[in-house]
């Protein structure tokens, strides 16, 4: 059976987040978040005074503290290192704590080319062996990872006809391959089936330095988190990830919750003035330090 995968409904969990590079630090030492990060995502022209406010202890990936920021009048914020989402246990795309893809041959199996990610396991679930568990059950994990990274390629018959173009924009993904692919899922049997369903979309996806911030444009279009911010150390900036900017077509009085582009608090600094500007919503940035 299909397991239910959660879309975000409430505004505090919508809000967008932050994405910047870690570094390893050496000596057994936590990894810790690259210099530069000057300026708050909830900005909107006028001047932040960000600095290093703690650590955010966790409980859900990636197995270390991440740095909570103080910013002045915004509040505080966590910065997530690229590939991991909120509260997530595994890494949404295969590349490393600086954003870099996981090293190997691209042309191997595509169980090589996932690994690490939560994409691995739908690649498994239709190759085999699944995971198994007491009585030789799929496992539920594997499933649910399934589902999700199906919603990510658009192919979840619940996502809005519009939203999947967007998707597939953002991915990059052949139109008409997609479009057989999402009949395929939905005409699926089963759990198996429908990570068979995947595979092809997965093929085409271009595994090179984009590919973390393309994924995550999607995920947030599919409703699965909030607005990903990326941050940049090589230039010290901060910008959406692709296909997030707002997008005042979808928001009709008449769409259904999932079907609309989630709206965080704040947009990032270098959004459009008259997209911030028609909206005007207040900036509050109230991420304690605190899971």
């Amino acid at each position: 059976c299909s397991i239910s995968v959660k879309v975000l409904s409430s505004a505090r969990e919508r809000r967008w987040f932050l994405s910047a590079p870690y570094m390893l630090a050496g000596n057994g030492a936590a990894p810790v978040v690259a210099q530069g990060i000057e300026r708050c995502p909830s900005a909107r022209g006028e001047i932040c005074a960000v600095s290093k406010d703690g650590f955010r202890e966790r409980v859900t990936g990636p197995g270390f503290r991440l740095q909570v920021m103080s910013c002045d009048p915004h509040g505080h914020f966590t910065v997530y290192p690229p590939g991991f989402v909120p509260f997530a246990r595994t890494a949404v795309a295969p590349v490393g704590l600086s954003g870099e893809v996981h090293p190997g041959d691209l042309r191997t199996a595509p169980a090589i080319k996932w690994r690490r990610s939560l994409f691995e396991a739908p690649v498994a679930l239709a190759a085999g062996p699944a995971w198994q568990r007491d009585l030789g059950r799929i496992d539920r994990l594997q499933r649910r990872h399934s589902e999700t990274a199906a919603r990510i390629l658009g192919l979840s018959p619940d996502i809005e006809s519009m939203t999947v173009e967007r998707i597939r924009g953002v991915l990059d993904l052949p139109g008409i391959a997609h479009e057989k692919a999402r009949r395929d899922f939905a005409s699926a049997a089963d759990s198996v089936h429908r990570a068979s369903a995947l595979l092809p979309v997965l093929a085409a996806v271009v595994l090179d330095g984009g590919v973390c911030a393309r994924i995550l444009g999607a995920g947030f279009l599919a409703g699965l988190w909030g607005r990903p911010v990326l941050f940049d150390a090589r230039t010290a900036t901060v910008f959406p990830a692709p296909g997030t900017a707002p997008v005042p077509a979808l928001r009709a009085a008449s769409a259904k919750p999932h079907e609309s582009v989630p709206e965080p608090p704040g947009d990032p600094p270098n959004l459009a003035p008259s997209a911030s500007a028609a909206r005007q919503v207040p900036p509050p940035c109230t991420d304690a330090p605190s899971d």
